[in-house]
């Protein structure tokens, strides 16, 4: 999982993703991680990223969310109820943050979660 993503998720939800995530598949279907990538890949072309599999995180709280809404994966590993609470907090969350200055935000937010 992302840095991206893993600063936007409550801890015992993280934890819990990447216990399912890391054996469904993974462990479990003995696959082989890719070869490391030692460059920036912001820095690559878009059909240099494609080539190797690489593609761009979710950068704001929507986007987060409608992500991790889309995945079948995270579904599973969470259930419905637990997913859609915390999409449910993500989401009013932006609502609250979109016309804010992000100091505004950060400081609303710092010991919240």
């Amino acid at each position: 999982m992302g840095k991206a993503a893993q600063r936007g998720l409550h801890l015992h939800v993280r934890y819990e993703l990447e216990f399912y995530l890391g054996r469904h598949p993974g462990i479990e279907d003995e696959l082989t991680p890719p070869e490391p990538v030692q460059d920036d890949p912001g820095r690559w072309s878009d059909e240099d990223r494609e080539r190797h599999g690489i593609q761009h995180l979710p950068s704001s709280l929507g986007e987060q969310a409608a992500a991790l809404d889309a995945s079948p994966r995270v579904r599973e590993a969470l259930g419905d109820a637990l997913l859609g609470s915390f999409l449910a907090t993500r989401r009013s969350d932006a609502a609250w943050a979109a016309d804010r200055p992000l100091d505004e935000t950060i400081a609303a937010h710092r010991w919240r979660y």
